[in-house]
This record gives C-alpha cells, structure tokens and sequence, in this order.
C-alpha cells in the first residue's frame, strides 16, 4: 500500500491528520494555492501545483501512486472526489432535496435557478443559496419581488421558522452512528453564521426519529464510509424535522476532531484516516462511548474590521466539574473583518461536563472574564 498521501486544503484545520499520518510513517504532501498556508511547515513536503489544474493533480497521485484527501472542508473533499473520479453529486443541496422528496421526508417548497413573484406572496420568505456553495457564503432572504427572479446554479426554497442543529456522526456499511446533536444559535442578523453550538434538550422520539431519517437519506444517497455532518431544522409549531442540508464530511472548524472526539472518547481521526486509506473497521471503533452529557463549543465573532495589535486568553482558573478548551484562529498582525459567513470568526472556548448543563453562561463568563483583544 502506498505511504504517499496528499492532504487539501493546507490551512490550520488539517494540521491534526498531517501529525497522525506523518506520525504513523506515511509522506505527506501539502496542497494548496495559499503560500503561507500553515501546513504547509507541518508536511513533508509542499506539492506545487495549482489547485485549479486537476490534470496535473491527476498526474501526480498516478505516477506516484498516492492518494488525495481533505478533513474538515468542502473544498477539499470536492477536489479529492474529482481527483479519484467519484462524483460530487452529494454536496448537491437540489440534489439532496429530490433525495428527500423520494423519501417522503418533509420538505419546503424548493426550486432551482428562479422563483416567482406568486411564489413569495405564497411563502413570504424564501432563503437563496448555491447549489454547489460552501462556507455557508452567498445564502440570503427574499421577501418581495413584483417580478420574476432568476440565478443560475442556486436553489431557491421556502424559509422553515424552527430550532436549528448541526448533527455529526460516522456513516459506516449503510448504519448511521451519532456522535453528537448540536442546538446552534447565529450572531443576530445573521442567516448563516452560528457562534454557540452546545447540547440539545430534544426528547428521546426527536432524537430517534432523527436519527432514521438520516440514516435512510445516507443510503438513499449512497454516501461513502466515513464522517457525516447535517444541518436540520425543527419546526417550532408541530416539531416536524427537516433536513436543510447534509455532507460527506467533518463539521468545519475543528468541531468534530475537537468536541466529538471528546463527548465520543473515540479516536476519530483514526477512524477517518482507516475509511480513507481502505481498511476495515469493528462496531467498538465506532459506536460513542458518550463521555460528557453536556458541552458548549462558543465561537468568538469578528465584530470590527481591522488588524489585530493583541490576542490572548489569561490563565484559566480549574474547575474540578469542567473541562475547558480554549483556541484562537488569528494571531497578531492578522487583518480581519466581518463577513456573513463562517469564517467570521476569531476563536473558539469548548466547556465539556458531566454534572453542570448551564455550560453558555460559564463560557460568557470566560470570554468576558479572560479573554483579551485589542486592535492597531
């Protein structure tokens, strides 16, 4: 087998699997446009071709016999699909609605490239997004329109007013596996941009019911073994679920390597890099071992644009009750600015416990208490 791998994208959020495979003897190649990409003092070596140029790509895993993969990323996984010539039909988010209609899920009203005039004075608002988008970028809502709109290669869709929730689990010989059921809340005036993900309160036929509606919509859709993330909305008026949208892949920012890997005690990167590379794994690899009940994953938001002179959280005082885990995603010197996506974002505290639920309050207490940012 070979020991050669390349890993797309080289930004922060692939530096864990570089250190699993750079410590279990494979090559490692990073891949990216970015010359500063950090990854790229993790690898073995950088891989200078342009991500764009997929002949070339090609090329190179053929004569060397190596293989291509990404954590944590659309874009990456959308590459490294093409790249070993699988389809990327599944990030499709018109596709996945038909999948839905098939099953007789519940679902809003959708249709692609344009929506009538009759079709907001029916529903209100309508949510616009790419079909192929990513990044939560370019999502936004309708109200009024006295004509017709059109735009090519989005997928327009009835606004559902409900609790949403990210779910992240490992899809694996047609069985869903969850790992976790995220409750989310968005920086107001937001449609896309979440900055708490904590545990959810849903009742036990919520959670099974979930549960086998994703499991049916994976194999419906012939997902591949390995992770799984999906956005779901509940309706608040009669409880019913819709899944907005679902990937073949690990929740963006970390959160599944970090906060998964905890409330499962599994070694999800093991897992990940196993289903990759072609290997066989057992059900006690898989099925979560549900160490922590309670957990909240705060997001620090960009709130002003400009370039940050000093970023820093002060020592934590212990909490015999709770963990806490504090990351930061820029670094002085760095320029920011607000933007309607995920990528709006300067940090992140994780608060894990098996006594306390109240984890959103002690986290605010945390940012407010020890956390330090100033600009130029």
């Amino acid at each position: 087998m070979s020991k050669k791998i390349v890993v797309i994208p080289a930004g922060k959020w692939q530096i864990n699997i570089i250190k699993f495979l750079r410590n279990k003897n494979y090559y490692v190649y990073s891949l990216d446009d970015d010359d500063d990409a950090i990854c790229h003092t993790y690898s073995n070596k950088r891989l200078k071709i342009k991500t764009s140029d997929l002949k070339k790509i090609k090329n190179f895993l053929k004569k060397n016999h190596a293989k291509i993969f990404s954590v944590c990323s659309d874009f990456g996984e959308k590459i490294s699909n093409t790249c070993i010539n699988k389809s990327n039909i599944l990030f499709s988010k018109y596709n996945q609605r038909l999948i839905q209609k098939k099953l007789k899920f519940n679902v809003p009203f959708f249709r692609k490239d344009f929506v009538t005039s009759n079709d907001l004075k029916k529903f209100k608002k309508m949510i616009l997004k790419p079909i192929y988008g990513s990044g939560s970028n370019n999502v936004f809502i309708i109200e009024k329109s006295k004509k017709k709109i059109k735009r090519k290669d989005y997928i327009f869709e009835e606004f559902i007013d409900g609790e949403e929730f990210n779910v992240d689990g490992f899809f694996y010989n047609k069985k869903f596996y969850l790992y976790a059921i995220m409750e989310k809340k968005k920086i107001n005036n937001s449609l896309t941009v979440s900055y708490i993900m904590k545990s959810n309160i849903l009742n036990g036929k919520i959670i099974n019911d979930l549960k086998n509606y994703l499991n049916s919509f994976f194999s419906k859709s012939k997902y591949p073994n390995g992770p799984v993330h999906a956005e779901v909305i509940i309706n608040k008026k009669n409880e019913k679920i819709f899944i907005v949208e679902s990937h073949p892949r690990e929740a963006g920012f970390d959160l599944y390597y970090k906060l998964c890997k905890k409330i499962t005690g599994l070694n999800l990167i093991s897992n990940t890099v196993s289903v990759k590379l072609g290997k066989k794994l057992k059900e006690i690899d898989l099925k979560s071992k549900n160490k922590f009940k309670y957990f909240c994953m705060r997001m620090i938001p960009v709130k002003k644009k400009g370039e940050i002179k000093n970023i820093y959280f002060s020592k934590l005082k212990r909490n015999k009750n709770i963990q806490v885990f504090t990351d930061l995603f820029v670094k002085p010197g760095d320029k920011v600015e607000y933007k309607s996506n995920d990528a709006s974002r300067l940090g992140s505290i994780m608060c894990i416990s098996n006594r306390i639920s109240n984890l959103e309050k002690y986290s605010k207490f945390i940012l407010d208490k020890n956390f330090s940012l100033k600009y130029k």
